[in-house]
């Protein structure tokens, strides 16, 4: 039998398929991780250059106040996280470069508790996203060039929150490449 006419291909490991990431609309389904939203931005351009809408208040996404920006780059190849605030959400506008947000669900109470998301923000595919208070992200940029966001946090508390063990997170993630953290089972199925 063809390749093209097997519809039950034998493989080994045997794994689960994947959920589709859409309706039959087209629409995106909702994502993994209770209270992330991710908005994908419309780059208008031609020969003159391009325009993007960063900011529209009477969308959804900009509900909570806007306090104060951050203009974040990220070099080639790097990473930044693993990070996680206690009481503040993340509101990243993700502008240039290539960048892959990775997120875990910290929060206990949380329905989707222990569940990963993972965003992959391009040139050709700019976005918001917002990352509530109590998840896990790492920032890893596989381009060429610097990645760049902002963020707009909704508050001016901006503390760091430390693992269970007291690590930071840059110790964190150190300790899940080497697979000593607590998280290290979950976190290290992630290329990062």
């Amino acid at each position: 039998m063809e390749a093209s006419q097997s519809t039950d291909q034998r493989v080994d490991p045997e794994g689960d398929r994947d959920q589709p990431h859409r309706h039959a609309d087209g629409r995106l389904r909702s994502v993994a991780i209770e209270g992330v939203e991710y908005e994908p931005v419309a780059r208008l351009s031609d020969h003159r250059g391009s325009l993007m809408e960063i900011l529209n208040l009477q969308h959804p996404f900009w509900r909570e106040p806007i306090v104060h920006g951050e203009f974040v780059t990220t070099r080639p190849g790097r990473i930044k996280g693993w990070g996680i605030h206690k009481h503040s959400t993340d509101r990243y506008f993700v502008a240039a470069g290539k960048m892959r947000v990775v997120l875990f669900e910290g929060r206990v109470d949380s329905s989707t508790h222990r569940h990963f998301g993972q965003y992959q923000f391009t040139e050709e595919s700019p976005g918001m996203l917002r990352i509530p208070a109590g998840v896990w992200h790492a920032n890893q940029n596989w381009g060429d060039v610097d990645a760049v966001f902002v963020n707009f946090p909704p508050s001016l508390i901006r503390t760091m929150r430390r693992t269970s063990t007291g690590s930071t997170p840059a110790q964190t993630l150190r300790d899940t490449i080497r697979g000593q953290s607590p998280a290290a089972p979950e976190l290290a199925r992630l290329t990062l």
